[in-house]
């Protein structure tokens, strides 16, 4: 489980950058000025706003899942399945950020993201019924 989470952590830092890369082009092409970011109100591009939202995103639901990792990790609960739904985790969410900050269509990101919610959802089933 060590694995997948490393690798939404480093999703999760490569999003940071995405992040101020998008900031920094929107104050260089003078879409927003930096006092937009004193309180982050006001009119931005989508793709700043997009960006600003998906990046805030990655601090609800994925937080139960590093606390679920964290839980298989230090509670070694032994099977084979456990490793494998994380990384489906992890790659729903990876989908989820791809449409998001692409095409956006609501619908299919609507449709990874319950994937994601219910690789999340067994996972924590799996602690409920090992302990």
């Amino acid at each position: 489980m060590l694995s997948p989470l490393l690798a939404m952590v480093a999703f999760t830092f490569l999003l940071l950058i995405f992040g101020f890369i998008m900031r920094y082009r929107a104050v260089s092409c003078g879409e927003v000025s930096m006092g937009y970011f004193r309180l982050v109100s006001g009119d931005a591009p989508r793709y700043l706003q997009q960006a600003t939202r998906h990046y805030s995103n990655l601090f609800e639901m994925p937080v139960l899942f590093y606390v679920v990792a964290l839980i298989y990790l230090l509670h070694p609960i032994e099977a084979a399945w456990v490793a494998p739904l994380g990384w489906i985790y992890v790659i729903f969410r990876i989908l989820h950020a791809a449409i998001h900050l692409t095409y956006n269509n609501v619908i299919h990101r609507m449709l990874v993201f319950q994937l994601s919610n219910l690789a999340l959802i067994a996972l924590w089933v799996g602690v409920a019924f090992k302990f």
